[in-house]
């Protein structure tokens, strides 16, 4: 029998009152607040207690604050007040972790005559209503597979601070399931996987993400000889901050990566500067935080989410509204870039550069308990870049892509 336990998940209102004066003078939209998305979390157990044997139901457990934690993440992103209903299920019968979204609207129809619809999560912030929620019970469905989270994942132990440093043989969870909720967000569709029909949508209907990626090459998924065709998102706001469409993962049939195909980011050649990016499709390395990165979050923006308009402050590298730990974390990553830096580096100061000198404007205004505040600046052969070097990593493998949404058909 499963069990099922609902929690509200409460997200977060970022205020910029209150910091301190140096920063005041140099940002003067003071006072500014934004609406962030809250959560309605339902956790479903299996029938042999996958959750419930470890813990998990428990709503102060690592397991469900790391889950809110990844949540709000998204949730300080996106300037809605609406309630999201996200179903997290313990599923044994999937690799390791999954993200799905039930439809909201239908929005037209693509010039192959494929009905068009709107993810549900989008269609709730938009209208206040998902249909699809009405159907299936929830908006975004998160599916992990107990043993194999328990075994792989690193559960942040303070994960609203986000200043721990992550195992290095390990992936951090909040990471993944960032990554598994976008897919829960719209990044998922209804391509076919299948042979004879490969790429093509499978049916009469697409997601809206669908309608906005298309191939090159002959425009078909495989060229002439059988060989994939690159495919691209093609959404303005992407382009814009990629610099041109975006690539999205195609490989062949069978290949190391098809399982990635069509709802991840990156060509994974490293050629287009994408595999660090959160929705990419080659890697969660090992011992690392993956951010959202500007191209992440204009893929939402293009599907019509609505983004906070959240301004550039000195010191917070993660733009999460707040100068602490986690933003320490990206400086030391980036420390020691020469040139073309930018604030997810560490630049403060804007000078293209990661240095001593970013570090004290994040200490300037830094949040962050007085011990860390007041380190010295490590000196280079101090800094703990743990990401160089490292071999293990953990493959973005989510919930079977051939159901990457619930469609109006079921």
């Amino acid at each position: 029998m499963k069990r099922i336990l609902r929690i509200i998940g409460i997200g977060r209102k970022q205020s910029l009152t209150g910091l301190a004066a140096w920063l005041i003078l140099l940002i003067p939209l003071t006072g500014l607040t934004y609406s962030a998305l809250s959560f309605n979390f339902q956790y479903i157990d299996d029938p042999t207690g996958g959750f419930a044997s470890r813990g998990w139901l428990n709503s102060s457990s690592l397991f469900q604050t790391n889950i809110l934690a990844a949540l709000n993440e998204w949730g300080e992103r996106i300037d809605s007040n609406e309630t999201i209903v996200v179903d997290v299920v313990s599923d044994f019968g999937i690799a390791r972790a999954g993200g799905t979204f039930t439809f909201g609207r239908f929005l037209g129809t693509a010039p192959g005559g494929e009905a068009i619809w709107e993810p549900g999560p989008l269609t709730r912030i938009l209208t206040g209503n998902n249909p699809g929620e009405s159907s299936f019970g929830f908006d975004v469905k998160l599916s992990f597979n107990p043993t194999f989270v328990e075994n792989t994942y690193w559960f942040d132990p303070q994960p609203e601070l986000r200043i721990d440093p992550v195992q290095s043989n390990k992936g951090d969870l909040i990471s993944v399931v960032m990554h598994e909720f976008g897919h829960g967000l719209g990044m998922a569709g209804n391509r076919s996987f299948s042979a004879g029909n490969y790429g093509q949508i499978n049916g009469s209907f697409m997601s809206l993400y669908d309608s906005l990626t298309y191939f090159g090459g002959n425009g078909n998924p495989l060229a002439p000889g059988g060989s994939p065709n690159p495919m691209f998102f093609s959404g303005p706001v992407a382009a814009a901050a990629h610099g041109s469409d975006v690539p999205v993962t195609f490989v062949a049939q069978g290949a190391f990566l098809a399982s990635q195909n069509f709802y991840h980011l990156s060509t994974c050649q490293g050629t287009d500067g994408l595999d660090g990016s959160l929705m990419n499709g080659c890697a969660i390395p090992n011992g690392e935080r993956i951010p959202l990165t500007d191209v992440d979050l204009a893929i939402f923006e293009d599907q019509g989410y609505p983004m906070a308009a959240v301004p550039i402050i000195p010191g917070d590298f993660n733009g999460d509204g707040l100068i602490n730990g986690a933003d320490l974390a990206l400086w030391e990553i980036g420390y020691g870039t020469t040139s073309g830096a930018v604030a997810m580096d560490g630049d403060a100061d804007f000078d293209e550069d990661v240095d001593g000198a970013d570090f004290l404007i994040w200490q300037e205004g830094s949040t962050a308990s007085p011990f860390v505040a007041a380190a010295s600046v490590p000196e280079p052969s101090t800094i703990a870049h743990v990401a160089i070097g490292i071999a293990c990593v953990q493959f973005c493998c989510h919930v079977s892509p051939r159901t990457g949404f619930r469609g109006p058909n079921g």
